[in-house]
């Protein structure tokens, strides 16, 4: 008779016992960064609001509850979708969350204190900026068309880059480190696949004949002057300006004046915004301060003084508007800069990418020799490009439309 020995009972490792099952994992990472977008305004606006409440209340219960673990949650769930927070579509999405939460705050809370031209005014601007922003969004900002073409090569495929058309100057300084300017050296515009899968397939053992393959993909890239290659959008961009992650696209010579025009839009429309809290908050007289300064106040103080009642008063009275008004005046400010920006960079022909990466690209630059007074060499800008405001102005509007 043979004896065994009894099967030993399995114990489960700690990390299996409360591993989550996987399908629940990807249904998280999947969907969450997908809603995160359009919930986020909503949730900012809702803590300021509870927060407020809790210290006209003075409830710490009511602060914890509804300030402090809302927004430990928001903060685990952003945590943990780090990674994917970082998808194209999570930008644009958010951007468009909040124009349609201030259209949702016009329509139901602001509308009533508001007079027709006013209202006609904000309902179409608002319209024009989803219209442009929807436009932008799907334009095309110039990309260069390339075909690439097959040779026989000692049993390998030499693929080769040629630029359409074929009389297109070649572009000069291409760098390795730019992130918007890489060469195309291994991108295969066929199948789409990475540049560095492309590198790792690329062999040079010796063959059974005792000769050298050459590179299995050999690319020769041939771009118009002016292009920068987009690692975002896998593309070389003629006059490529910058990748916007608000529009999950690049800004390049064909929708430069569109993007221009999307700026506008968003700046007018947040204008009109603001311009409608305050109808409303002099509907509902809140920025008369009813408390007199005393008059031992400085003056110099004295309007400083009354500007914080009227903000304490407004900010506890529609703490919603008040935070939405905040928000869109502070957006409407750095984008006027922005677009002030855009509007002196065409003045000057130049792009966002030549204007901040000069150094990198020799055509906009001289080398200084070395002399008793400068022991160095240093690099002077020049620009080849500049024919001065109104020419340069008529040129971009010209080429870009």
């Amino acid at each position: 008779m043979v004896y065994t020995n009894p099967p030993v009972p399995r114990i489960p490792l700690r990390f299996e016992e409360t591993r989550v099952p996987v399908w629940k994992m990807n249904y998280y990472y999947q969907y969450v960064p997908l809603i995160l977008p359009w919930l986020l305004p909503s949730a900012m606006f809702s803590i300021v609001v509870a927060a407020v409440h809790a210290w006209k209340t003075d409830s710490l219960q009511f602060a914890f509850l509804f300030v402090v673990l809302p927004l430990a949650i928001w903060i685990v769930i952003l945590k943990s979708c780090a990674k994917q927070l970082h998808d194209p579509v999570f930008a644009p999405s958010f951007v468009t969350a909040v124009v349609i939460t201030d259209i949702v705050t016009f329509i139901v809370v602001l509308r009533p204190a508001i007079n027709a031209g006013l209202e006609v005014a904000f309902a179409f601007g608002a319209i024009t900026l989803l219209v442009l922003y929807w436009r932008v969004i799907h334009s095309d900002p110039g990309r260069v068309a390339f075909s690439v073409e097959s040779s026989a090569c000692i049993g390998e495929q030499d693929r080769t880059i040629n630029p359409q058309p074929e009389e297109i100057p070649p572009l000069e300084g291409w760098n390795e480190d730019n992130l918007e300017g890489e060469p195309l050296k291994a991108t295969d515009l066929e199948t789409g696949e990475s540049h560095q899968a492309l590198e790792n397939s690329v062999t040079n053992e010796v063959t059974e004949g005792g000769v050298h393959a050459p590179e299995a993909h050999s690319l020769k890239p041939l771009q118009p002057a002016r292009s920068r290659y987009c690692r975002k959008c896998n593309a070389l961009i003629d006059h490529f300006d910058h990748h916007c992650p608000a529009i999950k696209n690049c800004v390049g010579r064909k929708n430069h004046v569109l993007f221009l025009g999307a700026l506008t839009a968003f700046i007018v429309a947040e204008v009109l915004y603001v311009r409608c809290c305050f109808k409303y908050f002099e509907y509902l007289n809140l920025l008369a301060v009813a408390k007199d300064v005393p008059s031992s106040t400085p003056i110099g103080l004295r309007g400083l003084e009354h500007v914080w009642l009227i903000s304490c008063q407004v900010m506890s009275t529609v703490p919603w508007v008040t935070i939405s008004a905040v928000f869109a005046a502070f957006q409407a400010f750095w984008q006027v800069l922005l677009l002030l920006f855009h509007v002196y960079c065409a003045s000057v022909n130049l792009t966002t990418s030549e204007w901040i990466k000069w150094e990198r690209y020799p055509y906009l630059y001289i080398e200084l020799p070395v002399s008793p007074d400068r022991p160095y060499r240093s690099k002077k800008f020049v620009n080849p490009y500049d024919q001065g405001v109104f020419n340069n102005l008529k040129q971009f509007f010209r080429s870009r439309v």
